[in-house]
C-alpha cells in the first residue's frame, strides 16, 4: 500500500453497484461509477486495514459524519444495503487515493443472485472477471 492508502479491499464481483447507481449515471453522462472496472465497487468480505492511517484521516472522519453521509448518499442516489461496504465504495468514488485494490483472487465471492434481470445476466461476466487462481473464498449470500 502507498503512504496515503489506509485500506486494501477487493472488488464486488457482481453488478450490485451498477444497479444501485443507475440514476446517478443517467444524470452524470460519461461517469464510470458502478461500471465494471476500477469503479465497480468494493466487497468488504476480505479487507486489510491500516488502523493508524484510518484514525488520522480527516476525509474518513468527515465521511463518518451523519450530514456528510447524507450528502454522499444523495449525490449517488442510493442509500445502500451493506453498511461499511457501501460507505467505503462511495468514499472511493470521491477519493480513490485512500484505497489499495486487493487482487480479486483474495476475495472470490460465491453469491450469484438468481433473480437478476436478463440485462444484468448479460453484463455479469464483466464484473466477475477474475481469472487468477483463487486464494480466499468468500462464502457470501445464501448458503
Amino acid at each position: 500500500m502507498s503512504d496515503r492508502e489506509f485500506m486494501a479491499v477487493g472488488p464486488e464481483l457482481t453488478p450490485h453497484y451498477y444497479e444501485m447507481t443507475v440514476h446517478y449515471r443517467k444524470k452524470n453522462n460519461g461517469t464510470t461509477v458502478g461500471q465494471a472496472g476500477k469503479t465497480q465497487g468494493f466487497n468488504t468480505g476480505v479487507v486489510v486495514y491500516n488502523l493508524e492511517r484510518m484514525r488520522e484521516n480527516q476525509i474518513l472522519k468527515e465521511f463518518l459524519n451523519k450530514e456528510n453521509y447524507k450528502r454522499v448518499t444523495n449525490k449517488f442516489y442510493f442509500y445502500g444495503s451493506v453498511g461499511d461496504q457501501d460507505l467505503f465504495t462511495m468514499m472511493s468514488w470521491e477519493h480513490p487515493e485512500y484505497f489499495y485494490s486487493l487482487p480479486c483472487q483474495f476475495n472470490v465471492q460465491t453469491h450469484v443472485d438468481i433473480s437478476m434481470s436478463n440485462q444484468t445476466k448479460l453484463i455479469f461476466p464483466q464484473f466477475r472477471n477474475c481469472t487468477a487462481r483463487t486464494k480466499i473464498i468468500h462464502r457470501n449470500g445464501s448458503i
